[in-house]
């Protein structure tokens, strides 16, 4: 047997050749693109600064947020959260000593900002005020995204909203 017919990618193309099944060229193409964008990740920051914005949910465009769907989001970033009555910033977080009032912080697995729905704790959380901040920064690999939230509560309605002239 030769070493192509055991590869099993080589003999699904050749397969394909042979065949020509509707539809399968186009995903083999979809299935390469995916594994040189993959393959990217660790490398390019505009992939890495793209796939932070995703999981912010602030991507730069609907294409963007289709396209990186498909990427593992659970172990690739740190992504870090915080919860505050008032505004928290990068020069704040960068050294938690510096926050002057109290504040919640947690890791999270993937989509930090899903974090500011408050499912869980929506009673709670709307008893610090009518307001709540979040802030979130996700890193990977010394890229940095940081985005500040404001989760205003109105008879049991959240409303989110990114800070204005915060990152």
């Amino acid at each position: 047997m030769a070493a192509r017919e055991r590869i099993p990618l080589l003999a699904a193309v050749r397969d394909l050749r042979a065949r020509r099944q509707a539809g399968t060229g186009a995903l083999y193409l979809v299935l390469a693109f995916l594994a040189v964008l993959v393959g990217a990740l660790p490398f390019s920051r505009p992939v890495q600064r793209r796939l932070a914005a995703v999981q912010h949910l602030r991507p730069p465009s609907v294409l963007d947020w289709c396209v990186l769907q498909v990427l593992p989001k659970m172990y690739g970033a740190a992504h870090r959260a915080w919860l505050a009555a008032e505004p928290l910033t990068d020069y704040l977080v960068e050294d938690e000593t510096r926050i002057p009032f109290a504040y919640e912080t947690t890791w999270v697995n993937h989509y930090p900002a899903r974090l500011a729905r408050f499912e869980s704790r929506r009673a709670e959380v709307a008893s610090y005020g009518l307001e709540a901040h979040v802030f979130l920064r996700t890193t990977y690999r010394g890229e940095t995204v940081s985005t500040a939230l404001v989760v205003r509560f109105d008879d049991g309605e959240l409303d989110i909203s990114v800070r204005e002239g915060a990152p």
